[in-house]
């Protein structure tokens, strides 16, 4: 494995200054030796945190899980509050813009590029597979729109909709900040999905008290409104946060971050990824 970080900053100007966004890099670099013309899929992890943070186990241990699937893994650190949207989603656009771009260093598919979101990390995964065709994308990045869509997105107890919170706390205010609540609506993602959003994968649990189970319905709904291919799991227990839901997530202090049952998101994805684009683990 070879890991090292790419600074956005450096790659696309007009972050400077107003970006914190990195792209932590994950590479089988064991791909080359042994046949280096075949390509292979990619994906960005986009761990949750409320906008606020970046959760831990949402980061490295997913990370290393799709790499031992022969993906090439980045992992997206993302601006959070008090940098508000619209950074974010340039952030994810601008990550595919460069994966993409630089697929033939990296044996990359450029056909087989995904997002992966946890929580708040969900809901900037499905904005990038959602809202690609924004104006401000191309008119920051300077790239062909379609090269900043990804191929599909997967969306892990995904925050949605501005109106389907906890009363704990609501990402949006972080996104957007307390004094633009009026945009609320406009990033619900529900009320964005249409005919040219990409395919999607969904997985929440039932008894989910920080992001109900609700955000994960009303988004397949909008999908199945709008014609899109989607797979939506709902797990009957498992609280908010799972990642993984195995051993490597959990520890004495925070065993309920292992749930047997929702451990098999990952075999439900890989027969998705298997039926719908072609890969193999």
């Amino acid at each position: 494995m070879k890991k090292f970080n790419i600074n956005l900053c450096d790659k696309y100007g007009f972050f400077t200054g107003k970006s914190h966004a990195s792209l932590s890099v994950y590479l089988n670099d064991n791909f080359a030796c042994i046949d280096n013309e075949r390509k292979h899929p990619a994906i960005i992890i986009c761990p949750g945190g409320a906008y606020i943070d970046h959760a831990d186990r949402e980061n490295e241990p997913v990370a290393l899980y799709f790499l031992s699937k022969g993906f090439q893994v980045f992992v997206l650190k993302y601006s959070v509050h008090p940098i508000h949207y619209p950074m974010q989603l340039l952030e994810i656009a601008a990550s595919v813009d460069y994966i993409r771009n630089n697929a033939r260093d990296f044996l990359i598919d450029e056909n087989k590029i995904f997002t992966i979101g946890f929580s708040a990390g969900g809901h900037l995964a499905a904005m990038s597979g959602i809202l690609w065709k924004e104006d401000i994308i191309k008119e920051y990045i300077n790239t062909n729109l379609m090269n900043a869509k990804p191929n599909g997105v997967i969306l892990c107890y995904p925050v949605v909709s501005g109106r389907i919170c906890s009363e704990r706390i609501n990402a949006f205010d972080y996104l957007l900040g307390k004094e633009n609540i009026n945009q609320y609506d406009e990033l619900s993602l529900e009320n964005r999905v249409d005919k040219d959003s990409v395919p999607a994968f969904i997985w929440h649990t039932f008894t989910d008290v920080t992001v109900p189970v609700q955000s994960a319905i009303v988004l397949a709904e909008a999908y199945n409104k709008a014609g899109v291919k989607f797979e939506l799991h709902i797990f009957s227990d498992g609280v908010h946060g799972l990642a993984l839901a195995n051993d490597v997530c959990a520890s004495d202090k925070c065993p309920q971050y292992y749930n047997e049952q929702v451990e098999e998101w990952k075999i439900l994805l890989d027969n998705w990824l298997r039926k719908e684009y072609n890969i193999k683990k």
